[in-house]
């Protein structure tokens, strides 16, 4: 289970990239590292998802985490 709490401490790092290219690059890296570090445990199917959805929406995934824009409602 540490092999999956690895993985997640990298989200961090994709989200300090600079640019939508390096994020973009580093999303691609996280993924192939994490594939590599879990292997084909069947315990980590559940991350096995994940890292795919990830594949499958990256781009979607760079632009929020890039943007200026929030949800927050702000009341007077």
């Amino acid at each position: 289970m540490a092999s999956a709490w690895r993985i997640k401490e990298r989200l961090d790092w994709i989200r300090l990239a600079k640019t939508h290219r390096a994020a973009r690059w580093r999303i691609t890296w996280l993924i192939d590292y994490a594939r590599e570090l879990i292997g084909e445990s069947e315990l980590l199917e559940p991350v096995h998802k994940v890292l795919a959805t990830l594949e499958n929406h990256a781009g979607p995934v760079v632009r929020r985490w890039t943007s200026t824009y929030t949800n927050h409602e702000w009341k007077d």
